[in-house]
């Protein structure tokens, strides 16, 4: 995957955390969708099924998220960083 990509899936988790800390939980869905279908080739096998957790926990649209959405972001967040798709 090359930097631009993984730039664009940073950007992603930015809008995706954005969108989940203002309550916009169907951004968020929006935003979880476009970053795992980002995340789909083999070597981001550990970040792509965490933000299908993500996915899990947001749930439905119209319906509140499941506990643990927080922390599930983090673990996503983690994910990326060991693939230096976002730069400390």
């Amino acid at each position: 995957m090359s930097r631009n990509t993984l730039a664009g899936l940073a950007g992603e988790a930015l809008a995706l955390s954005d969108a989940a800390t203002d309550g916009d939980m169907d951004e968020a869905r929006f935003r979880a969708h476009v970053l795992a279908s980002g995340l789909g080739t083999a070597s981001y096998a550990l970040a792509s099924i965490a933000a299908a957790r993500v996915i899990v926990i947001l749930g439905s649209p119209g319906c509140d998220p499941a506990p643990g959405l927080g922390q599930a972001l983090v673990e996503l967040i983690d994910q990326l960083l060991g693939h230096e798709a976002i730069e400390a």
